[in-house]
């Protein structure tokens, strides 16, 4: 049985329900084709307690975050395999990741500078695979939109490196062909998340209400949480849905920090009696999504298990990277003009679509769930030919793949012509700001970087200097006793 490692982002302090939901979903894709799956993680007790269904476990490798930093240490595991000497935990990373017989970097929104660190163990695994020849596959990506020069490069290589590539919306898949790259357009990995009953600690038992709205956000500034808290409250006015808070990313039990502390300032502003849920494990976030009336969130991972499950969805757009990926998968279900930049939050727009969502509900839920049934297909045939690939290492064997088909987009009222006028706008100045941000930390890193390399060649000059200074004492002090030592053994033989 072939044993096959996959990586996600797992394991974190911050549990993260998108980041489990891929990297599980794709652990029983494999498991079910007969594969023996190991899954790497950043911590190995906690993912073998609450994922549980992998064979095994093996810690990932901790790239640093600072940018020079990270180039150094890749720099440093290339040298190594080609045969030069490294610190240990490259070689022991080396050794156990070179013993399986394939890899899966399964889905994320990782591969890019803003997270580059994750963009470079990424690139870790890559080059292992490349030079013990183990086939790899990379599972439901998104690339960019934020890429350095440098990152852009090693992106390029990874994805030239990999058997088969797999991309969830049109723009990084463009961004692939435009390089030459081969790559197939996919859905998400956790589009078709098969929950357990797995739990994390204070898994709360809490009566839902029949119909609510699934509400997850993060990163509001306090009056955006007011405009939003009246956004729910009118929805429960007029159509008695209540508000189902949802944390997708926080320590658990903590409720000081992440999604739990944002959406109990929302809560703050509300007078609908919201239920405000902790941090719960990705078995239990799923059904909360999937047994919603309306789905409502700044993040990504709502929407894929909201519309996957015939739910409409309203996103909210806090920058060009949520842009780029939220509108990405929304245009998979035609549901794109359902995402409305978080900088329209104080117009017509966001209260409108949910309005709109409420009165169109029956027919919007059949297209998206006639569009869940291709895509359910669609999924199925994918991971055949990641299996067929893993199996004989090679992507000439595979089954063809045709790339997902389009759908028609979903027709919107009036209320959403502003927002198609400035939606793109929007994006791209975040877009740019986001680059230049990017830019300015890599040459930080590297002028620091080179202020550190400059302090240890001085002290390394001071210390040589010293000790040359010590040698040219001892040297005097040797001249000199050799000196009175002839004086003496002359004065003795009389001389």
């Amino acid at each position: 049985m072939p044993r096959i490692l996959v990586l996600a982002d797992l394991g974190q302090v911050q549990y993260h329900v998108g980041d489990e939901t891929m990297g599980i979903a794709a652990a029983d894709e494999l498991t079910r084709r007969g594969f023996d799956v190991v899954i790497a993680t950043r911590d190995v007790e906690h993912s073998r307690q609450y994922i549980g269904s992998a064979s095994d476990y093996m810690a990932t490798l901790q790239v640093p975050w600072p940018p020079a930093e990270r180039e150094l240490y890749i720099a440093e595991l290339r040298a190594h395999l080609a045969g030069a000497p490294a610190r240990s935990e490259i070689t022991d990373f080396v050794h156990n990741v070179s013993a399986v017989d394939g890899i899966v970097i399964a889905g994320g929104g990782n591969m890019n500078s803003t997270y580059g660190w994750l963009l470079y163990e990424r690139v870790a695994y890559a080059l292992i695979a490349q030079a013990y020849q183990i086939p790899l596959v990379i599972s439901g990506q998104s690339l960019g939109p934020v890429l350095t020069e440098a990152d852009a490069k090693v992106l390029h290589e990874m994805l030239d490196i990999a058997q088969l590539v797999g991309l969830r919306e049109s723009s990084s898949y463009s961004w692939a062909l435009s390089r030459g790259l081969k790559a197939n357009l996919i859905a998400d990995d956790a589009t078709f998340y098969q929950h357990k009953h797995r739990s994390l600690p204070g898994r709360p038992i809490v009566d839902l209400p029949e119909n609510y709205i699934c509400a997850t956000f993060n990163g509001l500034n306090s009056g955006q949480s007011r405009i939003i808290g009246q956004i729910l409250d009118d929805m429960h006015r007029q159509y008695g849905l209540g508000t189902v808070f949802l944390p997708h990313m926080g320590q658990p039990q903590q409720e000081q920090q992440g999604d739990v502390a944002v959406h109990r300032e929302i809560a703050s502003h509300m007078f609908s009696n919201p239920i405000e849920l902790p941090v719960v494990h990705a078995d239990d976030a799923v059904q909360v999504h999937r047994g919603a009336y309306i789905g409502f969130s700044t993040r990504y991972h709502p929407g894929v298990f909201s519309l996957s499950a015939g739910i409409p969805f309203v996103a909210l757009l806090p920058d060009a990277f949520t842009d780029m990926r939220v509108r990405g998968m929304m245009s998979q279900y035609g549901a794109e003009n359902y995402a409305i930049p978080l900088a329209l939050l104080n117009s017509a727009a966001p209260l409108e679509a949910l309005h709109e969502v409420v009165q169109l509900r029956p027919e919007l839920s059949a297209s998206l769930q006639a569009r869940t049934n291709r895509l359910s297909a669609f999924s199925a045939q994918w991971w055949d030919a990641v299996s067929t690939v893993l199996t004989h290492k090679s992507s000439h064997l595979a089954p063809t793949i045709q790339n997902l088909d389009s759908t028609p987009t979903l027709f919107t009222g009036e209320w959403n012509l502003t927002n198609l006028l400035v939606r793109d706008d929007i994006a791209e100045i975040s877009l740019a700001a986001s680059l230049a941000r990017a830019e300015s930390d890599r040459a930080l890193s590297w002028d620091y970087q080179r202020l550190l390399q400059r302090d240890r060649a001085q002290a390394r000059a001071d210390e040589l200097e010293r000790r040359n200074a010590e040698l040219a004492d001892s040297l005097i002090e040797a001249e000199e006793n050799a000196t009175l030592r002839g004086w003496v053994r002359r004065k003795m033989r009389g001389e």
